[in-house]
């Protein structure tokens, strides 16, 4: 268990509470730009592997690029954020005045397969639902495919311990307490594919299970369990577990409500997971709710009369494409640009920054992947010819990235909506698995060379040249001619100085030259 510090909260709300004075002061914001950045993994110094191995290193230390993460500039304001609304779920389940807590937990105890209703909860808490919780009750993060939404906040929540456990506070009058309390300030869960109330109650049970390692889905949750039953157990670990907030992820997937426009119709049982029966669940006992999803979340909001009030109250946050002229579009672009592994005549930083910025609209994950593409395609070529530049980007987003010209350019239009529809992200997890692919394979290709290269031994005798000659001329009788590739452009000098790269083309037999592989 960790050790805590108490503090001593200035806010008169908050003071002598050790659930909220146990969290410690806050982080700075420098504290958590830095604790939150990932940046890429340098090249060692290839000083003894030998030089015909260089290029196959560079493309790894390319690879890095994949695992690279630069915080976007919104990353302070929703620590921060998250922090006030874990503090303004404590503020009526303090531990070191039980009271309330201990009526609140047998309110739900006596409830028992009525909590829907909550006939005994709402004569502790108040008829309305955020009677509990009138400021920070529900934050809503929502913005574009790639925009690193779930990337931040994951990096976000591990900033903050997720267990700690009290045994002995001092309270302002220096009265010492005697607590046992153990505390999570937060659970984070992912709604997929729209289930139903009873899916997502267990993923929430499955959630503090892994966070208190005590077995509740085996030894708690029977096959016959109801909607009502799952109710009770999730409101009583919530509350014994003094969980601080609730994390939603892939709030998109919640159902629209079917009642949005009567809030005191009783909800349906057993439906699909809707907005308004999460609030019911947990903010009916002071647990606030964090969603994180895409823009087609921002639906739900509008439809929900409470929900929406609070967005009103609380705010939220739209991630869209960054902004070329932002702080996080300058250190994102620093981070990845790795023109110093190549050998060649770049474009200026600050071309290529913008360049990279018009093709993918700002949205990072696309543009790691461009850069990782873009950059393994030059380190093919010559020393001296591997220069990146506006135009080679261009044609590596032609030839590789097709599949996201029609969503990309719905986004530059402001169709958010239609770049949703045409799953951008599912497309590029494809793309990367057919770049990995291709650098296997140009791999492969290269070191089979080499491997036939040297098998090719000088013969002893004119009779063994003679023969060996024999067998070659045997296989070019017997070599089928392989079709051309429709998909493959023809190469040619124009299009090889329009990219940059002056030796694209090998010298070839013929009147036409081969092209080499545009692998990346």
């Amino acid at each position: 268990m960790t050790n805590i510090t108490y503090i001593s909260h200035p806010n008169p709300s908050c003071k002598g509470n050790p659930l909220i004075e146990g969290l410690g002061y806050p982080m700075l914001q420098e504290e958590v730009e830095k604790a939150c950045d990932d940046g890429v993994t340098q090249l060692g110094t290839l000083d003894d592997v030998p030089v015909q191995y260089h290029s196959y290193y560079i493309r790894s230390a390319i690879d890095n690029l994949a695992e690279c993460y630069i915080a976007r500039d919104e990353v302070y304001a929703l620590y921060e954020k998250l922090r006030r609304m874990i503090e303004a779920g404590y503020k009526n389940r303090n531990p070191a005045d039980a009271a309330f807590k201990n009526k609140m937990i047998t309110a739900v105890h006596q409830d028992g397969k009525n909590q829907q209703e909550a006939f005994h909860l709402k004569a502790i808490t108040g008829q309305d639902i955020d009677s509990m919780l009138r400021a920070n009750g529900s934050f809503l993060l929502a913005g574009l495919s790639g925009a690193g939404k779930t990337s931040l906040m994951v990096r976000i929540l591990q900033l903050m311990q997720q267990e700690l456990y009290h045994s002995t506070y001092i309270d302002p009058d220096g009265n010492e307490i005697e607590i046992e309390e153990l505390q999570i300030p937060y659970l984070y869960v992912q709604i997929h594919n729209r289930k139903g109330q009873k899916a997502f109650l267990k993923t929430v049970i499955e959630a503090i299970q892994v966070a208190t390692k005590i077995p509740y889905l085996t030894r708690d949750v029977k096959n016959g369990d109801s909607v009502d039953d799952l109710i009770r157990l999730v409101r009583k670990l919530m509350l014994k577990h003094n969980v601080g907030i609730l994390v939603i992820d892939e709030a998109q997937n919640i159902a629209p409500n079917v009642a949005a426009d009567n809030d005191n119709k009783v909800l349906i049982s057993n439906e699909k997971t809707s907005i308004k029966f999460i609030e019911e669940i947990f903010n009916r006992i002071g647990v606030p709710l964090f969603f994180i999803g895409t823009l087609s979340t921002l639906k739900l909001f509008g439809k929900d009369v409470t929900i929406s009030r609070r967005t009103l109250i609380d705010g939220s946050l739209l991630l869209l494409g960054a902004d070329v002229e932002g702080g996080f579009w300058n250190r994102f672009f620093k981070e990845i640009n790795l023109c110093h592994l190549l050998d060649g005549k770049h474009d200026p930083e600050e071309h290529l920054k913008r360049h990279l910025h018009s093709l993918t609209q700002g949205i990072p994950a696309i543009a790691i992947s461009l850069m990782r593409a873009a950059l393994s395609h030059m380190s093919k070529f010559h020393k001296g010819d591997q220069g990146l530049t506006i135009k080679a980007l261009s044609h590596v987003f032609r030839q590789q990235f097709s599949e996201l010209h029609k969503p990309l350019k719905a986004l530059k239009n402001e169709k958010y909506h239609l770049y949703e529809d045409l799953a951008p992200l599912a497309d590029l997890v494809e793309i990367n698995k057919e770049i990995s692919k291709q650098l296997v394979e140009s791999e492969s290709e290269l070191k089979n060379r080499k491997k036939d290269k040297k098998e090719q031994t000088i013969p002893d005798t004119d009779k063994e040249a003679d023969a060996k000659v024999e067998q070659e001329l045997d296989k070019v009788r017997k070599a089928k001619v392989k079709p051309k590739r429709k998909k493959v452009p023809v190469m040619d000098a124009k299009l090889a100085a329009k990219i940059g790269a002056k030796t694209l083309l090998k010298a070839g037999s013929g009147p036409k030259s081969s092209v080499m592989p545009e692998n990346s």
